[in-house]
């Protein structure tokens, strides 16, 4: 059977978003969910606690590169121009730069590697990244805004890409350097007699080489300023001095390299410790205390440094996932997309947060947990608790008629089962089937269609909102200017729903898909294989369908892409979406070193899978023993302890009606299975359809 992600042309394929969630199963006990968060397309996060051999690092523009032992390369952070995409063969580099929103890397035989992707609203390219020529013989990189230099064997420097402020034009005589370093908007070159040589964009003196011009052993450029290390180990900055970079802290002595970023610098001691001075609104002059670098590098609003031990850290602006990734990657279940911050929800009922913070959003809320449910709106957040009761924090305004902003849930606040929300407002589906619906700028967002009751599910993103009723049909309202909430005839069968920012998706019975409202992008133009697909998500003007065998598809995007998907594409089982990023969550696998001595087997074959109302659940022991079958959804939530028997060794069968432990009938969806035997374990993924 063709992988549904295989069906589509390669610039169809978008930004995804994925949690990685492994069970462990271990002495008869099933543990949480083990997720780990993976994030690609327009933002790349990487877990730091896998970033190991690294020996130098670089920052751009809200993203980082950081350069292995082995000549590989690893990024991570703002992908919008595919700047976190290395070219293969990533391997047998010496050398990485972090430029705007572009790579550049030198590998060990000379030549270059440049790396971006930029196209206009056709999909058409507007700008390339093509290499010098002849590549080769190159000893030293470095990268500005938009622009590269590279140092040759001979000691000339050559600069290519854009050059509107002539910070390509190198001075004569083109000889006798040692080192170059590239600003925004202009360049920089060491010579081999100390003295320094700049050209370029110098609005604010940048560069104007203050005297004496000589004895300089380091050079580094940032936004608008320039800077130079002295032999006798002091700092000299020049150029914009609107926050005080131009100040090196006292002692201005015992440095031995210096890095500048946007309206910040920072200098690096023998011993590995770090002075930074300048702009810190962001905290990019805040790096740990007690931190000893062995390397350091300066971006826009954030910095980046590898410590004496291996360890990365990051700090400054959180915005763009250069540094606000958590710590400890792992026993996440599910995670939300903001319009600039993540909320991820930990098998614990825990909420981490990172990224953007204009009112609080990319914190996490207080207390910290248990939760069972996320959504993220543009700037607010909603968390829903086991008790029913919903939280709410973050932006609180645009609110019409009276009715409070995003984060004033209605009273009462209680018998919520799900929760969603849009650029400004908010949604919590009550147990009972009725809508509540609040804040939002347009008054047509709070008017829920009648009857008011029957729902099963609701989304909501950018300005619209759609719900499914137990009859299989799609109530939708609230913006409609491409037609969002106009649902194609007819309007029946549908078993799941999704919302883009101006088109909607709804799943049939029968596995296919329908898209309807915008389609600038090519959000709406599913892949011709239009079937076998078990759930749906929409983000911006992306789509996505989960396949029955487990792969991805992916369509439309208001930036071409270029962004491929995680390899391999299988084992997912779950959708999730928000304004900033789509993403799915992948299965729950048993462990790879598990016992010899017995094995245990779980699948779904024809018993059937997609079922309704029930299904048969085979699985196979190797040796007689205990055997406990356990019905998750796919947050890691029990909803049915199945069976608990002593078993012979061999083939057996029990039936799941789709009910849960109190005899309630289960909304379709996809749930996993878990079998216990002895010490092993295994999992099957079973997709209940209304």
């Amino acid at each position: 059977m063709a992988r549904f992600s295989d069906l589509l042309p390669a610039r169809s394929v978008r930004t995804l978003l994925v949690i990685l969630a492994i069970s462990a199963i271990q002495a008869g006990e099933v543990r949480a969910a083990q997720g780990e968060i993976v994030m690609w397309g327009e933002s790349v996060i990487r877990d730091r606690a896998t970033m190991s051999g690294l020996v130098a690092i670089s920052a751009g523009y809200g993203w980082n590169a950081a350069l292995r032992a082995d000549g590989s390369i690893v990024t991570w952070g703002r992908n919008e121009s595919g700047q976190c995409n290395v070219p293969a063969p990533n391997a047998g580099f010496q050398a990485c730069s972090a430029g705007g929103s572009h790579g550049l890397a030198l590998r060990a035989d000379g030549s270059l590697a440049m790396w971006a992707e930029f196209f206009d609203d056709f999909g058409e390219p507007y700008c390339d990244c093509s290499l010098p020529t002849p590549n080769r013989d190159f000893t030293a990189i470095a990268t500005g805004w938009h622009h590269a230099l590279a140092l040759t064997t001979g000691g000339s420097v050559v600069a290519f890409w854009e050059n509107q402020a002539g910070q390509c034009n190198v001075p004569a005589p083109n000889s006798d350097f040692v080192a170059v370093a590239a600003g925004s908007e202009h360049s920089l070159g060491l010579k081999s007699d100390g003295s320094i040589v700049a050209w370029g964009r110098n609005s604010y003196g940048q560069c104007n080489v203050p005297a004496p011009n000589a004895d300089f052993v380091a050079v580094a450029a940032g936004a608008s300023n320039s800077a130079g290390l002295r032999a006798d180990g002091s700092i000299v900055v020049w150029g914009n001095n609107q926050y005080g970079q131009l100040q090196v802290p006292s002692p201005n002595l015992g440095f031995i390299a210096v890095r500048v970023g946007s309206g910040f610098c920072a200098g690096r001691r023998q011993d590995g410790t770090l002075v930074t001075w300048g702009r810190s609104d962001h905290g990019q002059c805040a790096p740990p205390p007690g931190a000893v670098f062995a390397d350091v590098s300066t971006g826009a609003g954030h910095a980046v440094g590898l410590e004496a031990d291996g360890t990365v850290v990051t700090w400054g602006e959180t915005e763009t996932d250069a540094c606000g990734v958590p710590s400890l990657n792992h026993g996440f279940a599910a995670v939300s997309r903001g319009q600039r911050h993540t909320l991820a929800l930990g098998g614990d009922g825990t909420i981490v947060a990172w990224g953007g913070n204009l009112a609080g959003e990319g914190f996490a809320p207080e207390p910290a947990g248990p939760y069972t449910a996320i959504a993220t709106g543009a700037f607010h957040n909603l968390a829903l608790r086991p008790d029913g009761s919903i939280h709410a924090w973050g932006l609180n305004s645009g609110s019409v008629g009276g009715m409070g902003g995003p984060c004033d849930v209605p009273l009462p606040n209680l018998d919520f089962v799900a929760v969603a929300a849009g650029n400004n407002h908010s949604l919590g589906l009550r147990g009972d089937g009725s809508i509540a619906v609040w804040g939002g700028s347009s008054p047509g967002l709070l008017t829920v269609p009648a009857p008011n009751s029957g729902f099963t599910t609701v989304v909501s993103s950018g300005d619209h909102c759609l719900a499914l009723r137990s009859d299989g049909s799609i109530a939708a309202w609230g913006s409609n200017v491409r037609g969002q909430c106009v649902v194609p005839a007819p309007n029946a069968g549908f078993i799941a729903i999704a919302a883009g920012y101006r088109h909607s998706l709804g799943l049939k019975r029968d596995g296919s898909v329908v898209a309807w409202g915008d389609n600038l992008g090519g959000e709406c133009d599913v892949p011709w294989l239009n079937s076998g697909f078990v759930a749906v998500s929409a983000s911006g003007r992306r789509s996505l369908a989960l396949g029955a065998d487990g792969t991805v598809a992916v369509w439309g995007a208001l930036w071409p892409d270029g962004y491929d998907l995680p390899s391999p594409n299988e084992g997912f089982v779950r959708l999730a979406s928000g304004l900033g990023g789509c993403g799915a969550i992948k299965g729950l696998a048993a462990p790879t070193s598990a016992p010899p001595v017995a094995t245990a087997r779980v699948h779904v074959g024809n018993h059937p899978n997609p079922f309704n109302p029930s299904t048969t659940i085979r699985f196979e022991t190797a040796a007689a023993g205990l055997a406990r079958l356990r019905i998750y959804d796919v947050r890691g939530r029990l909803v049915r302890a199945l069976a608990q028997v002593a078993v012979p060794a061999g083939v057996h069968d029990v039936a799941w009606d789709g009910t849960d432990d109190g005899g309630k009938r289960l909304p379709s969806g996809v749930y996993l299975c878990r079998l216990e035997n002895g010490s092993v374990g295994a999992v099957a993924r079973l997709v209940m359809i209304e």
